[in-house]
């Protein structure tokens, strides 16, 4: 899983680095474009723990919000907050 993520992540470090002047080997660039990579994983992961019932995309939505406006303050959409 590893290795795969790294291969995913090179290309999109490169292009990040070319947008950005920065180095695409350096922590901050690999870490910006193998993170949205890590937020589709838990999406599925969520997706399939939760018996495929919630709207896939929509999850991927919600995982991609995470990297645009950060947390949301105070509350949680899983399931300790239904209880």
């Amino acid at each position: 899983m590893l290795e795969s993520l790294s291969a995913t992540g090179r290309p999109v470090a490169e292009a990040v680095a070319r947008r950005t002047g920065l180095d695409p080997d350096g922590l901050e660039v690999r870490v910006c474009a193998t993170a949205p990579a890590g937020g589709l994983l838990e999406a599925s992961r969520y997706w399939a723990e939760h018996g495929h019932t919630d709207d896939l995309a929509d999850l991927v939505d919600r995982a991609l919000d995470v990297f645009e406006h950060g947390l949301p303050a105070g509350k949680s959409r899983g399931p300790a907050a239904r209880t």
